[in-house]
């Protein structure tokens, strides 16, 4: 769970990589060979500030207490990306909705 996380912060960095193995203290990167030297040195302070602590999900309860504490703009930009994340994983939901927003794009 722990190198899941990891890999998900590199990526959102924007560190183009292609995974990562091993285990606290000993990890591979598999740089994608487009990752510059900056990006390389910026990818090995994330991995040294990573937190390891084991993670377990909140219960619904404190997450929607959460959201509930949110301005009306950060809760529309929590559900717009959340929206956009589910589009993605399933593009032809909104169109079953007749709303016009596809969740994918010709390969070309």
């Amino acid at each position: 769970m722990s190198l899941t996380r990891l890999d998900e912060l590199i990526k959102e960095s924007g560190v183009p990589i292609f995974g990562l193995r091993g285990v606290q203290g000993d990890v591979k990167i598999d740089f994608d060979p487009a990752a510059t030297p900056q990006q390389r040195t910026d990818t090995a302070a994330i991995v040294a500030g990573f937190d390891w602590t084991p993670r377990r999900p909140r219960s619904y309860l404190s997450i929607i207490s959460d959201i509930a504490g949110l301005s009306a703009a950060d809760r529309n930009k929590l559900l717009a990306a959340v929206a956009a994340d589910f589009l993605r994983r399933f593009p032809r939901f909104a169109q079953r909705l007749s709303i016009n927003v596809d969740g994918d794009e010709p390969d070309v």
